[in-house]
């Protein structure tokens, strides 16, 4: 850390409120999580049967500045040649 050097208290200021934002936007209810979940299989399983008992659907943040991460694991039993929606 370098005492002599002038921080741009803008650019500061800037990047917390970047990570509070970041922050408030992954802190997702377990009611948005699990409608987000059922949205996602639904979808899904237009194109493809799941092992939906399996499936396994949450957010990361890796550590502090990265950008979180939809992380979804879902078994395929069958791959569909067309889709199941008209």
């Amino acid at each position: 850390m370098n005492l002599f050097k002038r921080s741009d208290s803008k650019e500061i200021a800037l990047e917390r409120l970047n990570k509070v934002i970041l922050k408030d936007r992954t802190d997702f209810s377990a009611d948005i999580m699990e409608k987000l979940s059922k949205d996602l299989i639904k979808t899904i399983s237009n194109y493809m049967e799941l092992d939906k008992e399996k499936a396994e659907i949450h957010i990361d943040t890796p550590s502090e500045g990265d950008v979180p991460i939809l992380t979804v694991k879902i078994p395929i039993t069958n791959i569909f040649k067309e889709t199941q929606v008209d």
